[in-house]
């Protein structure tokens, strides 16, 4: 998702794949899930289904919700209202598509995080983003969310001090993420750091966070979380 800086989101720039939360604001579901636009027309929004501890959250028909979505460079939030349901070709729910004055522009959230072990890559870089160093020293993420990661520290990293990264992940395993330590966490057998993008662009933000709510439907789906 993307629009020029300083306008104001409007429904046409919603796009299939867009990843959303959806909050629901009472009742014995009340709370936020993570979801994905999955199709559109001039008045429907078609959204996935959430999970919650494995199963299918039953939003019923009628069911008012808060959508927030977010790029790069904004978040917004809009009220709408659940229309249909539909079970194939996967579980889905039809909401009413917001007019643009009802887009409201708010601060960003933190980034959805999700506790998942992979591969991480890192070397040092100067202020200037320049590396330091020629190679890169191997590691494991400990969560991973749109907006950093927290690692296993095998060194002495001080904090504030900018790192380049490549982290496992399918769709950006090629992608170099500019980042900064902020802050240093001690564990039972070892110490950890955590990390925040600082340069990484929005199409490979997005795919990041779409490879997390997918890894997370899947360890619903098993009964693991």
């Amino acid at each position: 998702m993307c629009w020029g800086a300083g306008l104001k989101m409007r429904p046409e720039d919603i796009e299939v794949n867009d990843n959303i939360e959806i909050e629901i604001k009472k009742g014995y579901y009340k709370g936020q899930y993570q979801s994905r636009i999955s199709d559109k027309n001039d008045d429907k929004l078609n959204v996935l289904i959430p999970y919650n501890e494995g199963n299918l959250v039953p939003i019923g028909i009628g069911l008012e919700v808060e959508i927030l979505i977010a790029s790069d460079s904004a978040a917004y939030k809009f009220k709408s209202k659940v229309i249909n349901r539909i079970k194939e070709p996967i579980p889905q729910l039809i909401l009413e598509r917001p007019a643009e004055e009802d887009f409201i522009k708010i601060q960003r959230r933190k980034y959805f995080r999700l506790e998942v072990k992979r591969k991480v890559f890192y070397r040092r870089v100067d202020k200037d983003w320049e590396p330091k160093e020629e190679e890169f020293t191997e590691s494991s993420t400990i969560d991973i969310s749109g907006g950093g990661i927290k690692m296993v520290l095998n060194e002495d990293l001080p904090n504030n001090i900018f790192l380049e990264l490549i982290i496992d992940v399918p769709a950006i395993e090629d992608v170099k993420i500019i980042s900064e330590t902020i802050r240093k966490y001690e564990l039972p057998d070892g110490k950890a750091v955590g990390i925040e993008f600082l340069d990484i662009n929005y199409r490979s933000r997005d795919a990041l966070m779409g490879w997390l709510f997918d890894y997370q439907r899947k360890l619903r789906k098993k009964g693991l979380i």
